[in-house]
């Protein structure tokens, strides 16, 4: 995921107009990193708009992922204001943000000929383009016997709600009106081939794997002149299970007295 080359070909004419999505697009995480190199890398060629659940900081995006995203380079559309007054809900927070997100795409997704998810799946009411970096709704989903593609309409048509109360829907799809074949029809892109094989095993989807940028000069350094440590980098967040990886080092460690860790990130309120 790199820069428009000078000598790459003028692209088609045909697509001119491409929504991003992404839930919150702040200067922390790997995920904004993916999407800030998306529209750095599209903005030249495409009519960018951003859809978005807050104001972006453009400042702090280039500053944190090395990009040059101008103001006047791409649009930002945020959600009626009165969802965004939303309060404090105990469970599916932000996965009910997303859920308004996709609900607000399936209306305006005529206004654009390519749209791109980089908040993992997604169902635009259309095919499209998802990056998924780690699958995180089907945890909740395939683990409660999902394996079908059904409708939530055809369901409730046929009295079947059981499923809503066996957790086959999650409040956040039946607000986005979430479905499967949808979702499934879409190219689908991941982070690693470890992620690929994931949503193949789960989906049975076929996935192409592009690699995050890591902006930055990275030397060679031989073996013999590195620390004898361990080096964690990403957002300092509950979900990332920081305790669990002190643990296993403290585990080695007490073998290898001179190992060390450092963590390396950012904290994140995304609530």
């Amino acid at each position: 995921m790199t820069s428009r080359s000078s000598t790459r070909p003028p692209l088609p004419h045909a697509f001119k107009k491409i929504l991003v999505i992404e839930l919150f697009f702040r200067a922390s995480g790997g995920g904004n990193a993916v999407t800030a190199n998306v529209v750095e890398a599209l903005k030249r060629d495409y009519a960018i708009t951003l859809l978005t659940w807050e104001p972006v900081d453009i400042k702090a995006i280039n500053r944190t992922f090395c990009t040059s995203l101008g103001e006047s380079e791409f649009k930002v559309r945020l959600p009626p204001y009165i969802f965004r007054l939303m309060i404090r809900i105990p469970n599916d927070l932000l996965s009910i943000r997303y859920g308004i997100l996709l609900r607000l795409c399936k209306k305006i997704r005529n206004d654009y000929d390519v749209i791109i998810s980089v908040n993992n799946e997604a169902d635009f009411g259309r095919r499209g383009i998802q990056y998924v970096h780690d699958p995180p709704y089907w945890l909740s989903l395939m683990s409660k016997g999902h394996g079908r593609d059904r409708p939530l309409s055809r369901d409730i048509l046929t009295g079947q709600v059981g499923h809503l109360f066996r957790w086959r829907y999650r409040p956040w799809m039946v607000i986005a009106g979430f479905s499967y074949y949808r979702m499934k029809s879409n190219l689908t892109v991941v982070n690693s081939d470890w992620t690929g094989a994931e949503l193949k095993k789960i989906y049975g989807i076929e996935s192409r794997t592009v690699h995050p940028p890591v902006a930055g000069h990275f030397p060679d350094t031989h073996w013999e002149e590195r620390e004898n440590g361990f080096l964690c980098i990403g957002r300092i967040v509950p979900w990332k299970q920081l305790e669990k990886v002190c643990q296993i080092v403290g585990h080695v460690k007490r073998t290898f007295h001179e190992v060390h860790l450092h963590i390396i990130g950012t904290p994140d309120d995304r609530t």
